[in-house]
């Protein structure tokens, strides 16, 4: 049969949510739909909107072009689009482990372990980058109590004349 394809609830849905998805990004990077368009090379921004309804889709050619505009990683708009434009293959090359375990499948995907891998980064990253500012917060309170301490040490004792003359009297 030639003609539209129907697609199954599960891949109408997902297109929805990828819609929603986009609009974020689009909306993040502080485009409207007529800015988008002019970035990605399209005509109608009606295309857009079309996309973020889930009524339409990105051909696969224009990711590259899509994640440049809205300033997200290719690999991961990519890895993120197929999950929405296609759940089926998303869930086949990023099966979680109990769909792995359940399909009986024992040998792990090196492109799990990359997608692992990435994630992993992005945590360490987000912990160091917390780590780096809580140093410089402590550096900071460290040069403060310096600064404090410094002049009580530095500072003569008020009158010494006074304390010894006091030592020399005698009672009369």
């Amino acid at each position: 049969m030639v003609g539209r394809i129907q697609l199954d609830e599960k891949t109408k849905k997902a297109r929805q949510q990828g819609g929603v998805w986009l609009r974020r990004l689009r909306e993040e990077a502080g485009l409207s739909q007529r800015d988008l368009a002019k970035l990605i090379d399209i005509d109608f921004y009606t295309f857009v909107s079309q996309v973020e309804i889930g009524k339409g889709r990105i051909p696969p050619e224009k990711y590259l072009v899509w994640s440049k505009a809205l300033k997200v990683d290719p690999h991961e708009f990519a890895i993120n689009i197929i999950k929405y434009y296609n759940p089926f293959l998303h869930d086949l090359l990023f099966p979680t482990a109990g769909a792995r375990a359940k399909a009986g499948a024992s040998a792990k995907s090196p492109l799990l372990d990359i997608h692992g891998l990435q994630e992993e980064i992005r945590e360490l990253q987000r912990l160091l980058g917390e780590k780096t500012l809580e140093i410089a917060r402590l550096q900071v309170r460290l040069k403060q109590s310096e600064a404090d301490a410094r002049p009580a040490a530095e500072e003569p004792p008020a009158d010494p004349g006074k304390s010894a003359r006091s030592r020399g009297r005698k009672k009369g």
